[in-house]
């Protein structure tokens, strides 16, 4: 009876591992239908004051294409099984709000990424996908970011061939 029991803790273990990693390898991802996104920016349903944003850097000043809002607007609800996936946060982020915070985030669906289809049609450019350096907690693997940042490279090499979106006049 022993290893009958030992076999089915090993089985219930690997099922639970299995289901971790189904999770993603990049922490604890949440449903995009937990979110109501606006742009760039979004916020779980429940507390306002946890922001979420698409882009790492240059939110306010970056070049955008224009279509970007309906486009991701577009997007998500053509995957409603998306998990937004957390890889920074800022804290504190407004007045009066302690527990602010602005966290940048990938959104995924299986393989596809949001993310790098923003910048493989030239919505945004490469660099704001980067993440913050500064007083920030970071969520992702060296590995995975850098696999992540491998990705945009090729992306706003494509757009810029392409002149696709801000790449258009150059």
């Amino acid at each position: 009876m022993r290893p009958v029991r030992c076999l089915l803790l090993i089985i219930l273990i690997l099922a639970a591992f299995n289901g971790y990693a189904q999770m993603g390898r990049l922490g604890a991802t949440k449903s995009v239908e937990e979110f109501k996104f606006k742009s760039i920016f979004g916020a779980p349903k429940k507390d306002s004051t946890l922001a979420y944003c698409l882009l790492g850097t240059g939110f306010f000043k970056s070049r955008q294409a224009q279509g970007a809002d309906t486009l991701i607007a577009r997007w998500i609800k053509q995957h409603p099984a998306a998990r937004v996936v957390p890889i920074s946060t800022i804290q504190s982020t407004m007045i009066g709000a302690a527990n602010s915070s602005m966290t940048y985030c990938w959104m995924v669906d299986k393989e596809e990424n949001l993310n790098v289809y923003l910048i493989r049609n030239g919505y945004f450019p490469g660099g704001t996908m980067l993440k913050p350096k500064t007083n920030v907690k970071t969520y992702v693997s060296k590995k995975d970011y850098e696999e992540f940042m491998r990705q945009i490279r090729l992306a706003e090499l494509y757009a810029q061939k392409k002149k696709l979106g801000v790449w258009v006049k150059q």
